[in-house]
């Protein structure tokens, strides 16, 4: 595996949750942000992660992960689906990186299977087919001018550390590196809530307690917890940017998810809410930048149709569709929007058609 330098930054993960409808005029021409005025060098990435993804669940010396087991129980999964294949990333990771490469990203976000390296966790030897799949990815990526970065646990963990301890719920568990971002809204301008929602971004934000009840804001998407609020992204943004003297940040995962309710592969393939997602938000945060937020890049999640935790396969998140019966990849109109704004960002010239 080539030497890939480790870069000293704020990683902002907004999985923006908060919301502010976001209308059809942007099919209209109305949502407008020109591409060319990204900074040169921006990533513009899509990402992904090992569980969701991967599947060769017990493949080349794999061990369990606590999903791995947890899927396995009745009723566990709204659909009783499980990862067990996934998407099969893990056999077609060069078809994958081709679809990357078709649509011009230059930046990619995945995560380690921990028990694909270390199957039974801090206990045994390293697998080294595991290391053997990772370095080969990470290898076909640079070759193809795609920047990796890496998300060192995304949920998943070998079961033996989940037996033995916990998991993250274990007190010898430390705890850092990356914060989920919420933005809270006062209802009123009155200065008392202003205060509150002060309070209630100090709260989660600050000091990771638990997300307090409130009023969700605009338009909802296929996952109850998540709307629609390209604000929220622009004042994220500035929020990190006043209280941590504007540190590099990098929006790792932005995505919009629908349900798995269409009779043909026809209705997912024209995602027209999702192209409406995607330029506001990035509508947003090009305002954000163009205020002096230093945000080095963009992840749009998701790259493929995956296994969605708990909701199963219930619900869509990709720019391209996955057939779970074939595994057969299909770009959809959003895949085709965002390859669109890459290249007029590259070329320096107006904003993507919309």
């Amino acid at each position: 595996m080539r030497n890939y330098t480790l870069y000293n930054f704020i990683i902002l993960v907004v999985i923006l949750l908060s919301s502010l409808q976001v209308s059809s005029d942007l099919l209209t021409g109305r949502h407008s942000s020109d591409p060319s005025l990204f900074p040169l060098n921006f990533l513009f990435g899509t990402a992904s992660s090992s569980y969701q993804y991967e599947g060769a669940y017990l493949s080349d010396g794999k061990g369990f992960s606590n999903w791995d087991v947890f899927t396995h129980q009745p009723d566990a999964i709204i659909d009783g689906s499980n990862g067990d294949v996934a998407v099969d990333h893990y056999h077609r990771y060069l078809e994958d990186i081709d679809l990357m490469k078709s649509m011009g990203v230059n930046g990619y976000r995945f995560s380690i299977s921990w028990a694909r390296i270390l199957p039974k966790g801090r206990f045994g030897d390293v697998n080294l087919a595991g290391i053997h799949f990772y370095n080969n990815l990470i290898d076909r990526l640079l070759l193809k001018g795609i920047e990796p970065f890496v998300t060192l646990n995304h949920f998943d963990i070998p079961q033996q550390l989940e037996d033995r301890y916990g998991a993250w719920l274990s007190p010898e568990i430390s705890i850092g590196i990356v914060m989920h971002a919420v933005w809270f809204e006062p209802i009123s301008n009155s200065t008392a809530d202003k205060l509150a929602a002060e309070r209630a971004q100090s709260f989660f934000l600050n000091c990771l307690t638990k997300q307090r009840d409130g009023i969700p804001i605009g338009e909802s998407t296929a996952m109850e917890w998540i709307n629609v609020n390209p604000k929220g992204m622009g004042q994220m943004v500035n929020y990190v940017k006043e209280r941590y003297n504007n540190m590099p940040m990098y929006i790792t995962e932005n995505g919009y998810g629908e349900e798995n309710n269409h009779s043909t592969t026809e209705g997912f393939l024209q995602d027209d809410k999702r192209v409406e997602y995607m330029a506001g938000y990035l509508e947003a945060l090009l305002t954000t930048i163009r205020e002096g937020a230093n945000v080095r890049g963009y992840f749009a999640w998701s790259l493929l149709d995956n296994f969605e935790w708990l909701y199963g396969y219930t619900i869509r998140f990709g720019l391209h569709h996955v057939d779970y019966t074939t595994l057969k990849r299909t770009p959809k109109r959003s895949a085709t929007w965002y390859k669109q704004f890459i290249a007029k960002h590259k070329n320096g010239t107006t904003r993507a058609e919309i």
